[in-house]
C-alpha cells in the first residue's frame, strides 16, 4: 500500500478550526477528480466522509488529496447479492434514499456526501448531527439544502469571516435531500467548482506556506495530537462512524442498529 504523508480532513478540522473557502474548493475539487474516475467505472463509492479523506504532501506537492477507504464500493455492474434492505456506511454522511431505497441508490449519493464534507469543512461541525438513528431519521426529513445555506452563514458570521455565496450556493443543492434537486453527476459539480470565487484566496504558497509551519508533525506526532484530540473533543454528532446495519422489516423489534 501506498505510504501517504499527510492527515486526514477530520484531523485538519480538529487541529486548523474551519477550512478557508479557497481551500475547501481546492479540495473538493479533487475529491470529485477521484469520485469522477471511480463512478466512470461504474463505481459508487458510498462511505466519502472526512475521515476517509487525507491531506497530503506528496514529494513537495502539498495540499494534494487522496480519497480512501473503497470498502464499501458498490459495482453498478454487477448484481448484489446481499439482502435488499442492507445499508452500510457512515451515518452522518449518508443520503436520505439511502434508508428509503438501499438497493436503489446511485452516483448522487456520493454527490450528497461531497456536499456534507464541504459543509464540515467550511462550518467545522457536521450537518446531520444526530445522538442516534431515529433522531437523524427526523433530520433527513427537513429542508437540508436550506438547512445547510443557513448554518453557513451563522458560521460566517459568528466567526467574522467571509464564505463565497457560489461555495454555499454549491453545498446546499449536493446536500439537497430529494436526489432529483442535487446536482446529476460530480461531473456538474466540477462545473460549478469552476465558476466559484473564494472570498478568501489558496494558492501553491499558501499551502506551502501552512505545511511549513507543519512540518513538526512528524507522523507520531500526528497520531498522539489526534489521540489528545479524540479524548478532550465534544462531538455531538453519534453517528460519523462507518457502521453496518438494517432497516426494520415491518412488524420487527429494531436492535440499536437498525432503523425504524
Amino acid at each position: 500500500m501506498e505510504l501517504l504523508d499527510g492527515l486526514n480532513l477530520e484531523q485538519l478540522v480538529r487541529r486548523e478550526g474551519p477550512v478557508p473557502d479557497g481551500r475547501t474548493l481546492l479540495i473538493l475539487r479533487q475529491v470529485c477528480e477521484s469520485l469522477r474516475e471511480a463512478h466512470t467505472m461504474g463505481l459508487i463509492h458510498r462511505d466519502i466522509k472526512p475521515a476517509n479523506i487525507m491531506l497530503c504532501d506528496r514529494g513537495g506537492a502539498v495540499d494534494t488529496i487522496k480519497v480512501l477507504d473503497f470498502g464499501m464500493v458498490r459495482d453498478r455492474s454487477r448484481r448484489s447479492s446481499g439482502p435488499r434492505n442492507a445499508l452500510a456506511g457512515t451515518p452522518a454522511y449518508m443520503a436520505p434514499e439511502c434508508f428509503a431505497d438501499p438497493a436503489g441508490v446511485d452516483a448522487r449519493v456520493d454527490v450528497f456526501a461531497v456536499g456534507a464534507v464541504g459543509f464540515y469543512l467550511l462550518t467545522g461541525t457536521v450537518l446531520l448531527e444526530a445522538d442516534n438513528l431515529s433522531e437523524l431519521q427526523r433530520i433527513l426529513k427537513t429542508d437540508l439544502s436550506q438547512s445547510a445555506s443557513d448554518r453557513i452563514h451563522i458560521a460566517a458570521t459568528d466567526s467574522n469571516r467571509s464564505i463565497s455565496a457560489g461555495l454555499s450556493h454549491l453545498i446546499s443543492q449536493c446536500v439537497a435531500s430529494d436526489r432529483e434537486n442535487r446536482f446529476a453527476s460530480v461531473s456538474d459539480v466540477l462545473e460549478e467548482i469552476s465558476k466559484c470565487q473564494p472570498c478568501f484566496g489558496w494558492d501553491c504558497e499558501s499551502a506551502r506556506v501552512w505545511w511549513q509551519r507543519s512540518a513538526d508533525l512528524t507522523p507520531d506526532t500526528r497520531n498522539q495530537t489526534d489521540a489528545d484530540t479524540d479524548t478532550a473533543a465534544d462531538n455531538p454528532c453519534k453517528l460519523d462512524e462507518t457502521q453496518d446495519f438494517t432497516v426494520a422489516e415491518e412488524g420487527t423489534n429494531p436492535s440499536p442498529k437498525t432503523i425504524d
